[in-house]
C-alpha cells in the first residue's frame, strides 16, 4: 500500500456526492452533452495494456460525447497502445501518450498518477477522470464527468470511492480537479511526488468528496459496475441484474470493436479528434472501380494490438539481441495450435506471429495458447493481433507480414509461412551465418521443398543429406515444381545439392523465395492481399533496389500438405479475382518503372515471359 492510500485510512470526513443526481441521459430527441471528457489511464506492462484496451472499449461502447484519452505509459506500453489507437481510426477520440517509468505496482494505482498528471498534462486540461486499467465501465463515462459540477459547487478538488468495510479509499475511480489542485500546490508550496495527496488531506479534508455507494468494484473480475440494488439511474445505465459481471466482461470482449469506428456522436469535435478516422475513410472509399473490393482491402489499415500475448516487448528494442534471428509468421486462430506445435519442435529461437482474428476469437486466444503444453512452455514467442473486418475479406498476408516483422526484437528476421517447417538445427545455423554474412544489401534464400506424403506418417528428414536421398526416391520435391516452377527454380536446386557455402542467385521474374533479411528491409507491399504476387512483388522490388540474393547451403524448409483455406479456394475459382490481380500487377510494375528508372516496356516483356516455357534445371 502506498503512503497516499495509507493517509486515507480513518474516519471519512469528506462530502458525499450522489452521482445519480448528476446523470445526463441521452435519449432520442434530447440535447446531447458535447463537453469533451478527459480520461487518464495508467498503463505499465503487457497485461495492463490488454486490460486498458478492454477498458477503452467499454468506455467507447457507452460514450455519447467526445473522449480525450491521456495515457501514462512506460516505453513498451507506449508502442503497444499507440499502435492500437492509431490503427483503430475512431471518430470523436483524441489520445495523448506520456512516457513514465512505472514499476508494475505503481501503474496499478490511480493515486500514483497524480504527480505525473500535474507535471505532464497541459494547463488546458482542467479536470480529469482517472481510471485504473483493470476495470470496465458499464455506463456512460459522462455520468462521472458531470460529478465535477457538484464538486465545484461544494469546493472539492477530488472525488474518490470509499470502501466502508476496509475503511479506506479506493483508487479505481479518481476524479481530479487539476486546475484547483495546481493552484493548491502553488499556494501551499507543496513538493511534488507521491505525498501531494497526503499533504492536501492533512490541510483540508473537505477537498475530498466521496462518490456515492452506487459505485462498487467487483474484485473477482475487476469490473467497475453500477450496483443494481442501489442504482438510481435509468435502467439503461445499469448492468441488468440478470447479467453477471463475468457475462458483461465477455460481452465487451466479444463485441466487434470495428463497429465503434462509426460516427455515433452528434458533436462537432474538430480535426484533432476526427482526422485519423476521416483519412481512413477517404483511403478505403473506392468509387466506380471494377475491382473495388480488392482495392479497398489493399488500402485498409487494420486495428492492430502488438504484443497481445506471449513474449513482452523489450524496452531496448533490437539492441539486446544482435546477430539473432526471429522467425516471423502469420496465421488465423483456427490453425494456430495445429500448425504452431510442430513449428516449436523445429525452431527453438524467437518467433513473432501476426494472428488474424476477430474480437470473439481474440477473447479466447490466451486459453487457446495455454491449451498446448508445448506452446505454453515457450517464452520467446510474441503474438500480435490484427483484427478482421467484415466476413468475406481477403486474407491480408502482406499486412500481417509487416506487423510480424516490425515487432521482431532481433537484428535479423526469417520471412516464413506457417505451413513450412524449418530443417532441424536451422536456427543455430542461421545465427552463425548472419554473423559472417553482410545483410545490409544482401539477402539469404532458404531453399523450399514439399512432400505429398501423409503428414501423420511422414518422417521429416534429419539433415540435408537425408533430404537429398528422399528427393531421389520421389518423396520430396522442389516446392511448386509442377504448379509454379518459376517461383523457386532460380535457386538452382541442382547446384544447391553440391553446395557447401552460400552462392549467388540470379534473380528472374516470378521468383518468390523465402528470405532471411535485416529487420529494416523494405516492407512488403500492403496492396497485395491474399495468395497471389505477395512475395513476388517484394522480391522483385529488392532486385530493383540492387539487393543480391544468396542461397543458404546448409538448411531448408519443407512444406507439408494441408487443406486449402477458404480464401484460397474462393480465389482459384474466381475469374474476376485473377483479372483484378493481373490489373493490379501491371499497375504495380509501371509504378516500379517510374520509381527505379525501368522503362514501361517491362510490362510487355512480362507478358511474353508468361507465355514461354521455362528452361530451368529441374533435376531436383
Amino acid at each position: 500500500m502506498t503512503s497516499d492510500s495509507q493517509a486515507f485510512i480513518g474516519k471519512t470526513t469528506g462530502r458525499t456526492i450522489d452521482i445519480g443526481r448528476t446523470h445526463v441521459s441521452h435519449r432520442a430527441g434530447e440535447a446531447r452533452n458535447c463537453e469533451i471528457v478527459d480520461v487518464a489511464i495508467s498503463i505499465g506492462g503487457q497485461e495492463s495494456c490488454s486490460r486498458a484496451a478492454l477498458l477503452i472499449k467499454s468506455i467507447l461502447l457507452f460514450r455519447r460525447s467526445p473522449i480525450r484519452l491521456h495515457l501514462l505509459v512506460d516505453p513498451p506500453s507506449r508502442h503497444v497502445m499507440g499502435t492500437l489507437l492509431r490503427t483503430w481510426h475512431l471518430y470523436g477520440l483524441e489520445f495523448h501518450l506520456y512516457t513514465v517509468k512505472w514499476t508494475s505496482k505503481q501503474s496499478e494505482s490511480g493515486f500514483n498518477s497524480l504527480p505525473h498528471l500535474l507535471e505532464l498534462l497541459p494547463p488546458s486540461v482542467e479536470k480529469i477522470v482517472s481510471l485504473q486499467s483493470d476495470i470496465l465501465m458499464s455506463l456512460k463515462v459522462h455520468g462521472l464527468w458531470s460529478v465535477f459540477s457538484d464538486m465545484e459547487a461544494q469546493g472539492s478538488a477530488f472525488g474518490l470511492v470509499h470502501n466502508s468495510e476496509a475503511n479506506k479509499f479506493r483508487s479505481e475511480v479518481f476524479l481530479i480537479d487539476l486546475k484547483r489542485t495546481r493552484q493548491l500546490v502553488t499556494d501551499l508550496d507543496l513538493e511534488g511526488g507521491s505525498n501531494i495527496l497526503s499533504s492536501l488531506y492533512r490541510q483540508d479534508r473537505d477537498l475530498f468528496s466521496v462518490l456515492s455507494p452506487a459505485w462498487s468494484v467487483y474484485s473477482d473480475d475487476r469490473m467497475l459496475s453500477v450496483n443494481t440494488e442501489q442504482c438510481s439511474f435509468q435502467q439503461t445505465m445499469c448492468v441488468h441484474s440478470s447479467i453477471g459481471v463475468g457475462d458483461f466482461k465477455t460481452k465487451v470482449q466479444d463485441y466487434d470493436g470495428n463497429y465503434l469506428r462509426e460516427k455515433w456522436i452528434d458533436c462537432r469535435t474538430g480535426p484533432t479528434f476526427d482526422q485519423n478516422a476521416i483519412d481512413y475513410r477517404e483511403k478505403t472509399t473506392v468509387f466506380a472501380h471494377p475491382c473495388t473490393d480488392l482495392k479497398r482491402e489493399g488500402n485498409q489499415e487494420r486495428r492492430t494490438h502488438p504484443f497481445y500475448a506471449g513474449q513482452w516487448l523489450d524496452p531496448q528494442l533490437n539492441r539486446s539481441y544482435p546477430n539473432d534471428v526471429t522467425l516471423v509468421l502469420h496465421v488465423t486462430v483456427d490453425r494456430l495450435v495445429k500448425m504452431l506445435e510442430p513449428m516449436c519442435r523445429h525452431w527453438e529461437g524467437p518467433m513473432s506471429i501476426a494472428v488474424f482474428a476477430n474480437d470473439f476469437e481474440v477473447s479466447r486466444l490466451l486459453d487457446l495458447i495455454r491449451s498446448s503444453p508445448l506452446i505454453r512452455s515457450r517464452e520467446n514467442i510474441a503474438y500480435h493481433v490484427v483484427y478482421k473486418e467484415g466476413v468475406n475479406m481477403y486474407y491480408p498476408i502482406n499486412p500481417l507480414r509487416i506487423v510480424a516483422v516490425e515487432n521482431a526484437q532481433t537484428e535479423y528476421v526469417f520471412l516464413n509461412d506457417m505451413d513450412f517447417l524449418p530443417s532441424f538445427g536451422l536456427y543455430p545455423y542461421l545465427k552463425k551465418t548472419v554473423r559472417a554474412f553482410d545483410l545490409s544489401r544482401q539477402v539469404l534464400v532458404v531453399p523450399a521443398f514439399e512432400t505429398y506424403e501423409n503428414p501423420n506418417s511422414f518422417v521429416f528428414p534429419k539433415d540435408k543429406s537425408t533430404l537429398i536421398g528422399m528427393v531421389s526416391q520421389n518423396k520430396v520435391f522442389q516446392f511448386h515444381r509442377s504448379e509454379y516452377i518459376r517461383g523457386h527454380a532460380p535457386t538452382d536446386y541442382g547446384r544447391w545439392e553440391k553446395a557447401t557455402k552460400p552462392y549467388e542467385i540470379q534473380w528472374q521474374p516470378q521468383y518468390e523465395p523465402y528470405l532471411v533479411t535485416s529487420r529494416n528491409i523494405t516492407p512488403h507491399d500492403t496492396r497485395f492481399v491474399s495468395r497471389d504476387f505477395n512475395k513476388v512483388s517484394h522480391t522483385e522490388q529488392l532486385y530493383y533496389q540492387r539487393y543480391r540474393f544468396y542461397a543458404l547451403s546448409g538448411g531448408f524448409i519443407l512444406h507439408l500438405p494441408h487443406q486449402l483455406s477458404t480464401d484460397a479456394k474462393r480465389q482459384r475459382e474466381s475469374d474476376r479475382h485473377r483479372e483484378c490481380y493481373a490489373r493490379r500487377m501491371e499497375d504495380w510494375r509501371m509504378e516500379m518503372a517510374q520509381q527505379y528508372g525501368y522503362e514501361p516496356y517491362l510490362v510487355t516483356l512480362y507478358k511474353i515471359w508468361n507465355r514461354i516455357s521455362s528452361s530451368y534445371d529441374t533435376s531436383l
